[in-house]
């Protein structure tokens, strides 16, 4: 029908199997950035939904190499390669961090907040999740609640790449950052 959008002749099958490849974009918040180290997976730039069918479950297959890790604030079942969202929406909103990650959480009022970094960077990382904690606590002393069960903070460190930003989702945030080695 267009570039984004294609009609399925089922013949009355009661399951389909659909695959569709996603170009790699730079490392940006517009795209799905991958390369040899990790992948960056953002969903409204990667994920398709069945038009009729956007509030409907959703479980995806995620199958990293051995040696790399996932990040998501997206629900997991089985060992943490089946995932599930109520809807679209929510799958589009919880990107997919993978690679060599460093990772760690903290517990804040008995919520778990997951931090997770994807790239070289010499710091600290007790101080630097100090640092978050104390963050997450202002907050709620500001507002008074956590309106969420998990929090995830993804951190892509980028060596050369100059600049940075961040994209806060329901339930998680992701920040690309620039390290100058």
């Amino acid at each position: 029908l267009s570039t984004n959008e294609w009609e399925v002749i089922t013949n009355d099958s009661p399951e389909i199997t659909f695959s569709y490849q996603v170009t790699p974009s730079g490392h940006n918040f517009m795209g799905s950035p991958i390369d040899s180290a990790g992948a960056l997976v953002q969903g409204a730039s990667t994920w398709m939904y069945v038009k009729g069918l956007e509030n409907s479950p959703v479980k995806i297959t995620i199958t990293p190499p051995n040696d790399w890790k996932v990040s998501t604030a997206l629900n997991s079942e089985i060992q943490n390669k089946n995932y599930t969202a109520q809807n679209y929406d929510e799958l589009a909103d919880c990107p997919i961090l993978l690679g060599h990650l460093r990772d760690t959480t903290l517990t804040i009022s008995n919520i778990p907040h997951e931090l997770a970094f994807r790239g070289d960077a010499d710091f600290d990382l007790p101080t630097f999740t100090e640092m978050v904690k104390e963050i997450v606590q202002y907050q709620v002393s500001i507002f008074k609640e956590i309106p969420y069960d998990r929090y995830v903070f993804q951190y892509s460190i980028m060596p050369g790449y100059k600049g940075g930003g961040g994209l806060e989702h329901a339930q998680g945030g992701g920040s690309i950052v620039w390290h100058q080695k």
